[in-house]
């Protein structure tokens, strides 16, 4: 008899949301480092290129009208339209690289997040928040500091956000992008651990 061919167990896909200044995008190259079989998902907008963006790294640029297509044919996970434009997390991509069994890193908003997570119920939910409100205040004030009176509406949508933490399967509170990258690789690396993600390689074993 031949060697049975090794069940390749699928990817995670992990989510993570962040209020504001956590510097979410730094943290995602930061586990990617730590992980390099992992993929980023990069999500597709119909809004117009910034000057210094690229794409197919910040985001795919897409017309209003392919967008629309893409939305009536089930090609998102999520999407959510803002300030008139359309933002949405492309599902081949994901889907494909799962099946590879490799990981996927998706940065969404907690809207975004709970949708993800309807549409795709093994996915796994990461928060992380600054563990000091003087820290939150500190890095939002970074933001931009010539202008000072955004400092109040940005506080109260951190907040907004921080507040769903509960939702979500792992709250990470950390004020260094170090400790914070090592504290999800951490959880990462549990999960694949996870016995009902290692079920079918134990099965093999007793075959």
């Amino acid at each position: 008899m031949g060697k049975e061919k090794e069940t390749v167990a699928p990817g995670i896909l992990l989510v993570l949301s962040a209020p504001l200044g956590v510097g979410k995008r730094t943290l995602c190259q930061a586990l990617l480092d730590r992980h390099p079989d992992a993929r980023l998902s990069i999500s597709k907008t119909t809004r117009p290129r910034g000057p210094r963006e690229v794409e197919g790294y910040d985001f795919y640029f897409v017309s209003e009208p392919e967008f629309k297509q893409q939305i009536a044919a089930g090609e998102f996970l999520e999407y959510v339209q803002i300030d008139g434009h359309f933002y949405g997390t492309p599902r081949p991509a994901i889907s494909e690289n799962l099946a590879a069994g490799r990981d996927v890193i998706l940065d969404v908003d907690t809207e975004g997040s709970r949708a993800v997570k309807t549409a795709c119920p093994e996915s796994l939910l990461v928060f992380v928040s600054p563990a000091s409100s003087d820290t939150l205040e500190a890095r939002l004030k970074s933001l931009d500091s010539g202008r000072p009176e955004e400092l109040p509406r940005r506080l109260a949508h951190a907040r907004e956000e921080i507040a769903h933490a509960a939702e979500y399967d792992f709250v990470v509170l950390s004020d260094t992008l170090v400790e914070t990258a090592e504290e999800i690789s951490a959880i990462l690396r549990a999960e694949h651990c996870r016995a009902a993600r290692v079920a079918a390689r134990i099965n093999g074993l007793l075959r």
